[in-house]
């Protein structure tokens, strides 16, 4: 996966409420990109549907199958108003991460928060997380709401 440049894990910074090891807002919003990589909010969401689409991809079984789960979770939780147009993967996630819905969720954690100008700095913090997470734990990070912050 890497090419010539280093890859860089970042999250969204913690905040005095989030748990010290990473709340719903880091294990939801973290992402990886090429070290150096300028961040506007379009190449976030760009990296963070590249994340979910590995999740997705990673799951046993098909994933085929498994998005039409995940948008089961997503009309039921209010976070999609409609089934994914698009059928691959990442294509999805790019749509529903464009729905409004979604979209209030993100703004409602906090997500992504300040971002730097570029990534340059590496989060071990932030790839630990990646590593633990999967397209459940993903999910179950975006259905919390600011309260359980403090749970």
């Amino acid at each position: 996966m890497q090419n010539d440049k280093e890859l860089i894990a970042w999250m969204p910074p913690l905040e005095e409420e989030d748990d010290p090891e990473g709340g719903p807002r880091q294990r939801a919003g973290m992402i990886l990109g090429r070290k150096g990589q300028k961040m506007t909010r379009g190449v976030y969401l760009s990296l963070l549907a590249d994340r979910v689409a590995k999740y997705l991809m990673d799951e046993p079984g098909d994933p085929e199958e498994n998005l039409e789960q995940m948008e089961d979770q997503l009309l039921s939780d209010g976070l999609i108003e409609q089934r994914f147009q698009k059928r691959s993967p990442r294509e999805a996630m790019w749509e529903m991460f464009d729905n409004p819905g979604m979209q209030q969720r993100m703004r409602d954690l906090g997500i992504p928060g300040e971002m730097p100008p570029t990534l340059e700095e590496h989060s071990a913090q932030a790839m630990w997380i990646f590593d633990r997470m999967t397209l459940e734990t993903w999910l179950s990070a975006m259905q919390s709401t600011p309260t359980e912050f403090d749970s």
